[in-house]
C-alpha cells in the first residue's frame, strides 16, 4: 500500500499553484482579490485600488518617474472590447501602430502613444511615452500601462512585468 502518493500529489499541486520565486531585484505582487499577480522591481512604490478600473500602480524612483499601472475593465457600452479601448486612448496623443500579440495565453494588443504632460508646479510640459498592452479574456480585458519620459529606453521594466503577469480565471478569485 502506497500511503505517500496522496501527499506527494497535494504538495505538487500546491507548488504548481504558487508563483515562481522572483529573480534577483524583483518582487512578487499579488492583488488583494487574487485576480492577478506579477513581478515588479524591488524598491518601487505600490499604490493600490485608486478607484474605478485601477488595480495597482508601480512607481519608479525620481527624478524620471516611471509608472506601470494595471487596470481591469469588464465589457461595457463604453469599452466593448480591447480595440475600442485602444481607439479611445489614441485620442490622447500621437499613437503608433497597434500590434497584435499573445500574453499569458490570451489575445493581446500593444500600442504606444506619445503625448505631453500638463505643466505642473511651474515645470514645463514633458514628452511622455505611454505604452499600453491590453489583454482580453471572456469577460473583458486587462490594460497594463507604462508611462514615462520619452526616449529613455526603459521599456525593459514593462517587458519584465508583462512576462510575469498572471491573470486568474474568475473561478479561482477570492
Amino acid at each position: 500500500m502506497r500511503r505517500g502518493a496522496p501527499w506527494a500529489a497535494a504538495l505538487l499541486a500546491l507548488a504548481c499553484s504558487r508563483p515562481a520565486a522572483p529573480p534577483p531585484g524583483q518582487a512578487v505582487y499579488e492583488s488583494k482579490s487574487g485576480d492577478f499577480s506579477l513581478q515588479g522591481p524591488l524598491g518601487w512604490r505600490v499604490l493600490e485600488e485608486q478607484g474605478g478600473a485601477h488595480r495597482v500602480t508601480l512607481m519608479g524612483p525620481l527624478p524620471d518617474l516611471e509608472t506601470i499601472a494595471v487596470y481591469r475593465y469588464e465589457r461595457s457600452a463604453e469599452y466593448p472590447d480591447a480595440q475600442a479601448y485602444l481607439a479611445g486612448q489614441a485620442l490622447a496623443g500621437r499613437p503608433g501602430p497597434s500590434r497584435k500579440m499573445s500574453l499569458a495565453g490570451r489575445p493581446a494588443w500593444d500600442m504606444t502613444v506619445e503625448r505631453e504632460s500638463p505643466p505642473m508646479h511651474g515645470a514645463p510640459p514633458q514628452r511622455l511615452s505611454v505604452r499600453m498592452v491590453v489583454v482580453e479574456d471572456a469577460r473583458g480585458f486587462w490594460s497594463l500601462v507604462r508611462t514615462g519620459p520619452s526616449g529613455r529606453g526603459s521599456e525593459k521594466v514593462l517587458d519584465q512585468v508583462l512576462a510575469s503577469f498572471q491573470p486568474r480565471p474568475a473561478s479561482v478569485v477570492r
